[in-house]
């Protein structure tokens, strides 16, 4: 499982198909993803630097669990879209 991180957005690749519930939250600007069921195995690959706007991304353990938190740090607030492609959930944000 991992996080691979393009430059309008995120691709979580997960060992099964979830629904990920999410939340744009704005003070800081950052959109968090819940993926019930789902135990922390997840890596951010390894980047030389974040892509413009999106200022970090972690990966946590959340309560109740299992559940994995995802949360995706921005520069500024943006409109963005979750889609699940199979085993994939892929965020793709407006700037």
């Amino acid at each position: 499982m991992g996080v691979t991180v393009a430059r309008d957005g995120v691709t979580l690749n997960l060992s099964a198909g979830i629904e990920p519930v999410s939340e744009f939250l704005t003070s800081p600007p950052r959109l968090v993803l819940d993926l019930p069921g789902v135990k922390n195995g997840l890596w951010a690959d390894e980047l030389g630097a974040w892509p413009p706007h999106i200022r970090e991304v972690r990966v946590e353990a959340a309560e109740p669990g299992p559940r994995l938190r995802v949360t995706i740090s921005l520069d500024a607030p943006a409109t963005y879209q979750v889609t699940r492609k199979g085993k994939q959930v892929v965020v793709r944000f407006l700037f």
